[in-house]
């Protein structure tokens, strides 16, 4: 793989390992992300756990931190899983067709909140334009046409 990129001279090898290692320590970041919180645990924790700081920590879920055989030893051992359940693809992918699953059902139920809201709209549009009608017919109601006259003369009654 790395030789037809090279053949066509789109990136050295040394650019091509740099975007390799940048690859791996986003997709083991966000890896270790995903287990941190199905754990429920804060970055904090973690933090202490793995012998650095917070912001420490921060970097290396962001992927800007090169992951040692050590730190994936660590991490391995606090989550009880091996390098290789570690490393794998599919606690990640399931975790993110959960969160799919999760935001469609969020978003069907703001749709169906929207709808409600909608039609609850409507419907104080409407009972607003019947108390209007309403005032328009106690309004006329105030006063009475003098029949006795051919100019009609609206008096106050």
């Amino acid at each position: 793989m790395i030789e037809p990129i090279l053949m066509f001279n789109l990136v050295s090898e040394n650019e091509f390992i740099l975007i390799m290692k940048n690859f791996i320590n986003s997709y083991l970041g966000q890896k270790l992300k995903v287990l941190r919180e199905n754990s429920n645990r804060k970055q904090k924790d973690l933090a202490l756990i793995l012998s650095t700081t917070q912001q420490s920590y921060s970097k290396i879920e962001n992927g800007k931190t090169n992951f040692s055989d050590a730190l994936i030893t660590k991490i391995c051992d606090t989550f009880q899983i091996t390098p290789i359940e570690f490393i794998s693809s599919q606690n990640l992918l399931s975790k993110n067709i959960t969160l799919i699953s999760s935001n469609k059902n969020h978003i069907e139920d703001l749709s169906t909140r929207i709808l409600f809201a909608s039609f609850k709209k409507q419907l104080i549009e409407k009972e607003l334009r019947i108390v209007e009608l309403e005032l328009e017919v106690r309004k006329h109601k105030r006063y009475k046409i003098d029949t006795n006259d051919f100019n009609p003369i609206y008096v106050i009654i």
